[in-house]
């Protein structure tokens, strides 16, 4: 991660490249490989995370309400797939 102080100079498409290289290596570091909710989301939904190329491939990303969130039946095991 940059120094805010760096960060807060660079032009803007600097910074835009700094945010989709960021997005890139949290889907692929992170969620996809610690976060066992997302995980599954992705392999039921068929997301190929290679094609997420940046902060604009958002969008095809399902988005997680309140609902994906509430256990179900009272499955005291569902929250644990949040915590990384």
């Amino acid at each position: 991660m940059q120094a805010w102080t760096k960060v807060s100079r660079m032009p803007a498409p600097a910074i835009k490249k700094m945010q989709d290289e960021l997005l890139q290596k949290m889907l692929k570091e992170e969620l996809a490989v610690r976060h066992p909710y997302y995980r599954t989301v992705f392999k039921d939904q068929n997301i190929d995370l290679g094609k997420i190329r940046g902060t604009d491939d958002l969008a095809s990303l399902p988005f997680t309400e309140k609902k994906d969130l509430v256990a179900p039946d009272n499955d005291k095991l569902y929250p644990k797939q949040f915590v990384l």
